[in-house]
């Protein structure tokens, strides 16, 4: 292995921190795990906030395993691409230290700032260049919460960082991120923040002072230091390159670089959707988000749903009763071959909340429709079934607006899972392409550190080179599952108002 080189991916995402090594043709050689801690939960009252000490920690351990575990010299590594999850929040002071607990893109707390940004300002999209409902992760909701109930955290200078900049610190010293993860502040285009968000919403005069500089994702961050060596066994001076945030890097990974074909990015929140050319005013929908692609001239199109995998493992959890070594893909094929068709229930999947298309806070799990005749691995397939209706409800808005290509690429924790995979192309009534490389953030963390330090000359060229397919997933036409669709949306419609009742009971308590 001694005349093979590497790129070291580090993918900070919300349930785990992956360490990866990829070569310059996109093979996984390596890869490690360290499970997330969540510090601080309060389901009830939105509350999900980490420990950023926690990541590097685990992050410096995962390193020094992957070069223990894989038998490459430090050497050998070329550079480290970042990527993470978008939507948590890191306060820095001036002396590098964190001011307060991370805040995760899962923390429901600005949920009435968002309300009332809607209904004060309704869209912002020429201001921020971009078209992003207002969920409780967006940083202009966040930040009129934290000014609303930790006022003293503006009264001296910080920096907003994501966790891939977090973690960019701890490896080089440097504060620097990339301009798509600052999305719903600095315009990605002009590069520049609009005085309508800094200063008239926010009232923070000097937040353009309290980002991070902000460059393109294959730029070089800066290197490796002492310190940061001695924690994890990477040379000093190794370059580390900029990165993006995990859904554009996923994308990137997942070989997404044109509109020739759309996506599911699997994970604890599911994406779906495609690229389409900047120009093109006709791929627009509010309950959609759309902004830039890493890719230039390219928007990302798509709609969200927050408990994808989430949703998954929330009953793997609740109800599973997997055997010692039995893996979760063993698990479902075994519960789901006494199932012969649909489950004939609905679940709707809005566990902690829904983003696209509903964009509705309050919104919460459901079953509806059981009998004394459903079984636990019915509810299973019933879970399953949900996240593939909420993928429906999304891909159905833009396939109103235009023709969407006819085959749909999925990546991610589930991209491997056949039974998932075939019951997606069934209800989408569209074609699955599965990857060769599931970790597909990580590759694609990897891929844009491989153009930043020259191994290939732009993105395409090295998607062209790293990224490979797999099995491809046929639809088959099944009527019930056209009827359950139907069903499915318009029982969110009937709960909605019910659902905001009980929100309101839940804040009485």
């Amino acid at each position: 292995m001694s005349h093979m080189h590497y790129i070291l991916a580090i993918d900070t995402g919300s349930s785990s921190s992956k360490l990866a090594l990829f070569d310059t043709e996109g093979t996984l050689t390596a890869l490690v795990r360290k499970a997330g801690k969540v510090m601080a939960e309060e389901k009830h009252n939105a509350v999900r906030e980490y420990d950023p000490l926690l990541w590097w920690e685990s992050t410096a351990q995962g390193i020094q395993e992957l070069l223990q575990t894989s038998k490459v010299h430090p050497s050998q590594i070329l550079a480290v691409g970042l990527s993470g999850q978008i939507g948590t929040h890191i306060l820095i002071d001036q002396h590098h230290r964190t001011l307060m607990s991370a805040i995760s893109w899962q923390d429901g707390r600005a949920a009435g700032e968002a309300q009332w940004l809607m209904e004060h300002y309704g869209s912002l999209d020429d201001s921020l260049g971009m078209h992003l409902p207002p969920g409780t992760a967006w940083p202009i909701p966040r930040l009129l919460w934290l000014k609303k109930h930790m006022p003293q955290l503006f009264e001296k200078p910080f920096t907003l960082l994501q966790t891939k900049d977090y973690l960019a610190l701890k490896l080089t010293g440097e504060m620097k991120t990339d301009v798509l993860s600052l999305r719903g502040l600095v315009h990605p285009l002009k590069k520049t923040l609009d005085p309508l968000v800094s200063h008239t919403i926010l009232g923070i005069g000097d937040l353009i002072d309290r980002l991070p500089p902000f460059q393109q994702a294959t730029d070089v961050l800066g290197s490796i230091t002492e310190e940061a060596a001695q924690a994890t066994g990477l040379l000093a001076g190794t370059p580390v390159i900029t990165g993006c945030g995990d859904f554009h890097a996923s994308l990137v990974g997942t070989g997404i670089v044109d509109g020739s074909h759309a996506f599911n990015i699997t994970g604890t929140s599911d994406h779906i959707g495609l690229l389409v050319p900047q120009g093109d005013k006709q791929a627009y929908d509010p309950r959609l988000g759309r902004y830039p692609s890493v890719v230039e001239g390219w928007d990302i199109w798509y709609g969200a749903t927050s408990a994808g995998g989430g949703s998954l493992q929330w009953f793997l959890d609740s109800f599973g009763t997997r055997e010692k070594n039995q893996t979760i893909k063993a698990y479902i094929e075994g519960m789901l071959k006494e199932i012969e068709g649909p489950s004939g229930m609905l679940y709707l999947p809005y566990l902690n909340g829904e983003r696209a298309p509903i964009w509705d806070a309050q919104a919460r799990g459901t079953f509806f429709g059981f009998s004394t005749a459903h079984t636990k691995a019915h509810f299973l397939k019933a879970v399953l079934e949900g996240v593939c209706f909420s993928l429906k409800d999304c891909y159905t808005i833009m396939e109103e607006k235009q023709t969407v290509p006819k085959r749909i690429r999925v990546s991610g924790a589930a991209g491997a899972d056949h039974l998932w995979n075939q019951m997606k192309a069934d209800i989408l009534q569209t074609e699955l392409q599965g990857m060769e490389c599931q970790e597909t953030s990580s590759l694609g963390a990897a891929m844009l550190a491989a153009v930043g330090i020259g191994a290939y000359s732009t993105i395409q060229e090295a998607a062209e080179a790293m990224v490979r397919t797999t099995t491809l997933y046929t639809p088959r036409k099944m009527q019930a599952y056209e009827t359950m669709f139907t069903l499915y949306r318009n029982l969110y419609e009937s709960l909605k108002p019910r659902f905001e009742e009980l929100a309101q009971l839940r804040s009485n308590q």
